[in-house]
């Protein structure tokens, strides 16, 4: 499968989410902006590799929802107000079914981001925290 038609792909599941087409986009967008060299592949989820911190499912048959899978536990996260956040062995997942909810999904993205381990990162390198100022 080529890169476009990889991109295409998720894209098309993106375009699919109805109300939460933004937030979804936004979420993608931003992941695949913090992980330069990454890209998602599709298996049963949508994958990051080769730095795997997420993994992304969306259902939009019946509910519109975005599942989002981060490789930190549960416990770690900064904010879970207002969120339904599950355990998925040592990781976080987290379902948004509403834009009220992206504010704390996204400092959840930016702590996943930079918390989480992962064999690319042992081998390669723990993103840096940016210095304010």
């Amino acid at each position: 499968m080529t890169k476009a038609k990889r991109a295409m792909l998720i894209q098309e599941e993106v375009d699919r989410m109805g109300p939460l087409k933004s937030s979804a986009q936004m979420i993608v967008e931003y992941v695949l902006a913090m992980s330069p060299g990454s890209k998602f592949n599709r298996y049963s989820e949508w994958n990051l590799e080769p730095d795997s911190w997420i993994v992304l499912s969306f259902a939009y048959t019946r509910t519109k929802t975005i599942t989002l899978t981060l490789g930190v536990p549960v416990k770690s996260l900064p904010n879970t107000t207002d969120l339904h956040v599950v355990p998925r062995y040592q990781w976080a997942k987290i379902y948004v079914k509403r834009i009220q909810q992206m504010p704390a999904v996204m400092q959840n993205l930016r702590y996943a981001y930079f918390s989480a381990s992962n064999r690319y990162r042992k081998q390669f390198g723990f993103p840096r925290v940016e210095k304010k100022g």
